[in-house]
């Protein structure tokens, strides 16, 4: 997610904790060129608070945070992304001043193979 003067920030919905800001300031988006955002998630054991993310923008490491629950059951696990972008919140307040612009491209999911046994 990105804030007012570009300020950038992880919005993530956990377990028990649904809409909360994780990181915000630890980087600033640059506006008028691309930008490479990569982030990589670890799923927490079931019944742990072992989770992390991870934040690269532009190659550089912005973001680690640990101790995270995204799941309470081993069934729940990573088969795709879901992506919206938008003016959060409600009242006149949340609306753009002015015409807004941009582009998403290049997305690229991995995901370790699950090894039975």
């Amino acid at each position: 997610m990105w804030r007012e003067d570009g300020q950038g920030e992880l919005y993530a919905y956990l377990v028990g904790r649904e809409g909360e800001s994780i990181g915000r300031g630890s980087w600033y988006f640059p506006s008028g060129r691309w930008v490479s955002v990569e982030q990589e998630v670890i799923l927490n054991t079931p019944g742990e608070e072992d989770g992390i993310v991870r934040l690269w923008i532009d190659g550089w490491p912005v973001l680690e945070q640990r101790g995270l629950v995204y799941r309470t059951t081993e069934e729940v696990g990573v088969d795709g992304v879901m992506f919206s972008t938008f003016f959060g919140g409600t009242g006149e307040e949340w609306r753009t001043p002015r015409d807004q612009h941009v582009d998403f491209a290049d997305f690229r999911l991995f995901a370790p193979s699950r090894r039975s046994g």
